[in-house]
């Protein structure tokens, strides 16, 4: 598989692809920057507590293409809980916490201990809290940020998860996000998430395609949402995850490298 077996299956399918839904109204420059971004993230919806099914395509270059699927469960206190399994490898659990730390279980009881920020800071830069792209699910593709501005008909800003710069391109269709372009503070792009066909979920509008692209990586991730719940609670014992005491702990890249091979 590997590549870090393929960014991580998808910066662990977009860390859930936390935070909780928005309570604040941006503050920004321009007005018109403030209103279309105040309408698309009241189109789209928040939500504190979900759960999701997705379908994560990942197609290196040069090589075949793997389909996992991912069972994604997030309280709003900002933990997410996964189950990951692909048709012919065993798969995995993961806990991962507000603040990145994570913790994996294979099926073969492989533990890893490690930091979601560490794993992917190659990536993304240092300090990112990567638990925050789980907002794709909970709150849509127009980030939690506290100030926008307006370009040639995008939108800009921070984004709080990765605290890269974001340009955000609007689809044709009114509120709806064509794509969101990360890039860091010398204008060099780091990530790109391409958005296809809306769908409603439980009362969210959401995109059911998530394309992703990261320079750093030879070729992309889809990522597909096939459902997804808003619901009042996650249970205590569906966030448990039971680690072995007798195993010794990996690395995340160490593995998937052993994931992959």
């Amino acid at each position: 598989m590997s590549r870090i077996a393929c960014a991580g299956i998808a910066l662990l399918a977009l860390a859930g692809c936390t935070g909780a839904p928005r309570s604040e109204v941006p503050t920004v420059g321009p007005d018109t920057a403030a209103r279309r971004a105040e309408q698309a993230q009241a189109w789209h919806r928040g939500a504190g507590t979900i759960t999701a099914d997705l379908l994560v395509r990942l197609k290196p270059a040069g090589r075949d293409a793997m389909t996992f699927t991912v069972n994604v469960w997030s309280p709003s206190d900002g933990r997410i809980r996964l189950q990951v399994s692909k048709v012919g490898v065993s798969g995995f659990d993961a806990l991962i916490e507000p603040d990145g730390a994570m913790t994996v279980v294979s099926r073969e009881d492989d533990v890893v201990v490690d930091d979601l920020e560490r794993v992917f800071a190659a990536d993304l830069g240092a300090g990112a809290a990567l638990a925050r792209l789980v907002d794709e699910l909970k709150l849509g593709p127009v980030p939690a940020a506290t100030a926008f501005a307006a370009e040639g008909g995008t939108l800009t800003g921070v984004d709080p998860a990765t605290g890269l710069n974001f340009v955000i391109a609007f689809a044709e269709q009114p509120e709806q996000i064509a794509s969101k372009t990360y890039r860091d503070a010398v204008g060099v792009e780091r990530m790109r998430l391409e958005y296809a066909r809306y769908k409603p979920f439980d009362g969210l509008q959401r995109p059911s395609l998530i394309t992703i692209r990261i320079p750093a990586r030879d070729g992309e991730f889809l990522v597909r949402v096939q459902d997804l719940n808003v619901v009042p609670a996650v249970s205590d014992g569906r966030m448990r995850l039971q680690v072995p005491a007798d195993r010794p702990h990996l690395a995340f890249d160490a593995f998937l490298k052993r994931l992959g091979e």
